[in-house]
Parts: structure tokens; C-alpha cells; sequence
């Protein structure tokens, strides 16, 4: 059985926007739970990010949308992903994490599977 590009990316970012959503609640409940992003938690923009790149699965008439959507939240998610993943490397921030794996390394491997795996072509 062969797992397509867009179920690929569709898993990956239905995932993201869960555990995103989790990471806002948490953020809610304790302040200061997500580093910031020029006074924004950094958790706030990575589920906006994975939302763009979930919208942009959707079918819209018009295809500008789609590649709006797909490129402005892969890349707004990549870039907060490798700034946080070089300060949490060098000690700078600390992301949240799961089982010891701080968030910010999975949210760069999971936005660079989605821009690597590219968009759907339609």
C-alpha cells in the first residue's frame, strides 16, 4: 500500500495543529509556558502555521490560495522552527517538550517533511 504526498502531509499537519492546540491550552493555564516570538508565544504561531498548511489541503476554485497558504505556513513554521531549534541548542530558550525531545526539534523535521513533500498539484 502506497501512502500518497498529500496523506503524508495531511497526517503530519493534523498532528501539528493537535499538539499545537495542547501547547496553547497549556500556555493559557501556565504563563510563560512557550518561548516567545517578539513578545508572541512561539506556540500561537506554530498552530497558525500548521493551520495555513492544512487550509491549503482544502479544494478552492482558485489555486493562488492554496499556494498562499501552503508556502506562508511551511515557511513561517520552518523559520520558527530552525530559530527556536538554534536557541534551544545553544541554550538561549527552552521549547516545550514531550518525552525529553524539545518541540521545537519536531516541529523542524515535520515542517521540513511538508515543504520537502511539497504541495498538492492540482
Amino acid at each position: 500500500m502506497k501512502i500518497g504526498r498529500k496523506t503524508i502531509t495531511t497526517i503530519i499537519s493534523i498532528l501539528g495543529i493537535i499538539v499545537s492546540i495542547f501547547l496553547v491550552s497549556m500556555e493559557f493555564i501556565t504563563e510563560s509556558f512557550c518561548p516567545l516570538f517578539w513578545g508572541v508565544p512561539a506556540c500561537y504561531l506554530v498552530l497558525v502555521s500548521f493551520l495555513l498548511v492544512r487550509i491549503s489541503q482544502f479544494d478552492w476554485d482558485d489555486l493562488r490560495i492554496k499556494i498562499i497558504c501552503f508556502y506562508a505556513g511551511g515557511f513561517s513554521g520552518i523559520g520558527l522552527a530552525v530559530w527556536f531549534s538554534y536557541n534551544q541548542l545553544l541554550g538561549f530558550e527552552n521549547c516545550p517538550s514531550f518525552m525529553e525531545i524539545p518541540l521545537c526539534y519536531v516541529s523542524l523535521v515535520a515542517f521540513l517533511i511538508i515543504l520537502l513533500l511539497g504541495r498538492e498539484k492540482s
